[in-house]
């Protein structure tokens, strides 16, 4: 069973707050917002998570492949990383 309306239009309201917190530069704390426009900026928001998640798993296995190498010098495995398609983001 989902919570009460009262509670959900809090945590509504807090999620509002933190958003407008995260985003100072672009909204004041007490911004009105409609449906529409949240719904439109969650997109937003859901695509720098997803790039944050990506870049977090591509550290990982940037790890996994530095230590599979066997360990002579950091230049070795620096050109054995991009001979495998490591590139750095410019």
């Amino acid at each position: 069973m989902s919570e009460p309306l009262s509670v959900r239009m809090r945590l509504a309201a807090n999620t509002l707050e933190e958003f407008n917190t995260h985003r100072t530069i672009l909204y004041p704390s007490d911004t009105p917002w409609r449906p529409s426009e949240l719904r439109r900026e969650a997109r937003h928001v859901e695509d720098e998570e997803q790039e944050a998640a990506e870049h977090e798993l591509m550290a990982k296995e940037l790890v996994a492949d530095f230590c599979a190498f066997p360990w002579k010098s950091h230049i070795d495995s620096a050109r054995r990383l991009i001979a495998n398609g490591w590139r750095k983001d410019i």
